[in-house]
């Protein structure tokens, strides 16, 4: 806050990295746009000693470092975390037994080792947030009046209110990484929402963690402006059980900083690079464009042969591939009485013959093949340079 005020700030933690418990990503964007308002980190460095000096513009305050480095400042901010105010307590006299820190030690109820006397809050340790000590409060009061109560969800937010404004729940990718679950990850960026191009927010990113096999969402972390809000339609989710597929049938205000929830759920299917079961290991590559070694075909109109041809299988649909020819269509392709399969083709002339051996199509949709010929330069390609192969709308076995 002070970086953003235009305060020349130097950062000075023992620990080589910020907030451990946040993902590593959001933390290195945090990183970045800390330096981005020139704030010094000095990470995994120990002060040795803090002294007021004289000079000539007035005294100031030199910090040295266990590793050498000597600090001037006119202030120094000096933070050494939570630790109980339980001095005035007396509780030696009730038999509550607390740790070095001062924090009392309870059990899941938050009864202390006094089954009654109860303890919620920053008393209590992590995560010594106001939100989570209010439901500590709730449940704690139930047990004590023996009313019926719901067990605490798992989930529940943080919500740091740094600038860049940081907030997640569940999981992050090095608590799954130690624990061997595997999942995969879906980004996106405020500035690819028109909310974020209206706010001026080009450093805002939210990302979705999820299950790599059954989609279950497991984790959300956002750094931005409003992730603090942001994160509870995440936290909805997760709470239900649900998965990463929900975003992407869910449609949102537009514009809103909500779609970036679509569009990280985009993102993160797009990685999983679906195949079709059946032609999973036949294919090495994504299945929107496809270029395959081929029988050449001889072009109807200018004699030419075709030498490659580009077919684009509807995504939605199972592959079926003609290796000979290689045409991805859409319908089995008919038999003269020689033998021989022919398409017509769009533009005019006889019908093109394909090489014996075109498998038959197992499925229907309407699909749209674009062949680049080699064509003779003595011949005009014109007409040639689009064909289109239009499919019956029937099914066959292949």
């Amino acid at each position: 806050m002070f970086a953003a005020l235009g305060v020349r700030v130097t950062l000075i933690d023992k620990r080589e990295t910020l907030l451990d418990f946040v993902d590593q990503e959001i933390i290195d964007e945090l990183i970045h746009e800390m330096r981005r308002n020139r704030v010094t980190l000095r990470l995994g460095e120990a002060v040795q000693s803090a002294e007021s000096i004289d000079g000539p513009n007035g005294g100031r305050l030199q910090v040295s470092l266990e590793s050498g480095k000597v600090i001037q400042a006119k202030k120094a901010l000096y933070s050494i975390g939570r630790a109980g105010a339980i001095d005035t307590l007396n509780l030696e006299a009730t038999g509550v037994e607390s740790d070095s820190r001062g924090r009392l030690v309870m059990n899941e109820r938050y009864q202390t080792s006094v089954p009654h006397i109860y303890a919620v809050g920053d008393v209590v340790g992590f995560p010594s947030l106001a939100s989570t000590s209010m439901e500590q409060g709730r449940i704690a009061a139930c047990d004590a009046l023996a009313l019926t109560k719901t067990p605490p969800s798992p989930h529940f937010p943080y919500g740091i209110y740094t600038i860049s404004e940081i907030s997640v729940v569940g999981k992050s990718e090095e608590e799954l990484t130690k624990a061997g679950i595997p999942y995969e990850v879906g980004k996106a960026s405020y500035r690819e929402t028109a909310r974020g191009q209206i706010m001026g927010d080009g450093a805002g990113l939210l990302k979705l963690i999820f299950h790599l096999e059954t989609h279950e969402l497991l984790g959300v972390c956002i750094i931005g402006e409003g992730a603090s809000e942001l994160v509870h339609i995440g936290q909805a989710v997760m709470a239900l059980g649900g998965k990463v597929d929900f975003f992407i049938d869910t449609v949102f205000n537009y514009p809103t900083l909500a779609e970036c929830y679509k569009t990280a759920a985009f993102d993160g299917i797009n990685r999983l690079a679906v195949y079709p079961p059946a032609k999973r290991q036949r294919f090495a590559t994504p299945y929107f464009w496809r270029k395959q070694p081929r029988t050449p075909v001889r072009s109807p109109v200018s004699g030419s042969l075709i030498t490659s041809i580009i077919a684009a299988p509807s995504i939605s649909s199972p592959f079926a591939d003609c290796i000979a020819a290689g045409i991805h269509c859409a319908s089995p392709l008919p038999e003269n009485n020689s033998g021989v399969r022919e398409v017509k083709s769009s533009c005019t002339g006889p019908p093109m013959k394909l090489e014996a051996g075109v498998p038959n199509i197992s499925f229907g949709a309407i699909i749209e093949i674009l062949p680049l010929l080699s064509v003779s330069q003595t011949q005009s390609a014109a007409s040639d340079s689009r064909l289109r192969y239009r499919s019956r709308d029937t099914r066959s076995a292949s």
